[in-house]
């Protein structure tokens, strides 16, 4: 995880604000931590006699103030963020076992209504078949009447002519 470094951060320039909080920074003891306004002194000698543009990671009252209302904006942002980012993965995971139950009924429905049709088909073609083969019997039926016929009328005819002989 990245880590924030205050020693790399610069300021921005004048701030006629900062003027003015730079005057009321004064510590219990009558110090100021932070920014100075005096050119030459403890740490800030060393960068040249003028004002140091680096934030000091010991700072004023006032200033630790804003650091604090900032650290406390920042978490409160991080703890929205984090209490999003668990509203969403939670919300993922309700969506995606409502899909899955969804899915699971549906696929269970849509077997349901192929084995009714399935079944309905079935009795379609029974009834089909009934008509079909009743048709069909029903002709072979007239069939053998009519081979039966024939067979009568033969033998009669055959009874009266003369060239039948019967063995």
């Amino acid at each position: 995880m990245d880590s924030i470094n205050l020693t790399y951060l610069r300021d921005g320039g004048d701030n006629p604000r900062r003027h003015m909080d730079t005057d009321d920074m004064a510590d219990a003891d009558g110090e100021t931590e932070g920014v100075s306004d005096d050119p030459g002194g403890g740490s800030r000698a060393a960068s040249g006699g003028s004002r140091s543009t680096t934030f000091e990671p010991t700072l004023g009252k006032r200033k630790r103030g804003i650091s604090n209302a900032r650290e406390a904006s920042v978490q409160a942002v991080t703890s929205a963020m984090r209490d999003h980012t668990t509203a969403l993965t939670q919300s993922d995971r309700e969506c995606a076992k409502m899909r899955c139950d969804t899915t699971h009924d549906v696929a269970k429905q849509q077997a349901e209504l192929a084995t009714q049709l399935m079944q309905q088909d079935v009795a379609g073609r029974e009834r089909v078949a009934t008509i079909v083969g009743d048709r069909v019997e029903s002709g072979y039926n007239r069939l053998a009447d009519a081979i039966l016929m024939m067979g009568s009328r033969r033998r009669s005819r055959s009874s009266n002519d003369p060239r039948s002989t019967t063995y």
